[in-house]
């Protein structure tokens, strides 16, 4: 396997990208290709603050993820989620979103490099906190995460949520840098 892992602003990239979200999450959330049919596209992929990163294995796109730098709470996405969690938010945040990997290439460690470059660039970005959630509920990836300095501030529950949430289940993950 040959991978490479980049950040881009290439339209017609971001487009594959925006496609391959319905695609991916189609199983294990509300969204499907009748909702999207030209992809879940974002206002904030559009942000000036937004870092799009691709992975491709040769000429394949097998997964991408998003970096948005906020200044404020109600410039993260879905920000409803998280202004109702006791988070001690620090200015900038970086808030990782829309990680996706095609499934034939999970369990291969590509969301953990996608994860790496966002540290990274938050850091490089002045970030004082990494924001995200994650949909997979496993002992193995929370002792990873905790071990990596991550806190949990509770459980998503899409049923009980009355905003415009999608994506299903989740937890919510933060850590101070």
């Amino acid at each position: 396997m040959n991978t490479k892992l980049y950040q881009t602003d290439n339209f017609k990239e971001l487009i594959q990208i925006f496609k391959m979200r319905v695609l991916c999450w189609e199983n294990i959330s509300k969204v499907d290709s009748r909702n999207y049919p030209h992809g879940m596209i974002e206002t904030h992929d559009y942000s000036p603050d937004a870092y799009h990163y691709i992975m491709r294995n040769e000429n394949e796109i097998i997964g991408g993820a998003r970096l948005k730098i906020c200044h404020e709470l109600k410039e993260i996405p879905d920000y409803e989620v998280y202004e109702s969690r006791n988070i001690s938010f620090k200015w900038p945040v970086g808030h990782l979103g829309k990680l996706i990997v095609l499934p034939k290439y999970h369990g291969q460690g590509f969301s953990q490099e996608f994860d790496k470059i966002r540290y990274k660039k938050s850091k490089e970005l002045g970030a004082k906190m990494i924001l995200g959630w994650t949909h997979i509920q496993s002992k193995r990836l929370w002792h990873k995460l905790n071990s990596d300095g991550f806190k949990s501030s509770g459980l998503i529950n899409s049923e009980n949520y009355t905003g415009n949430w999608e994506l299903g289940n989740g937890e919510i993950i933060y850590k101070h840098i």
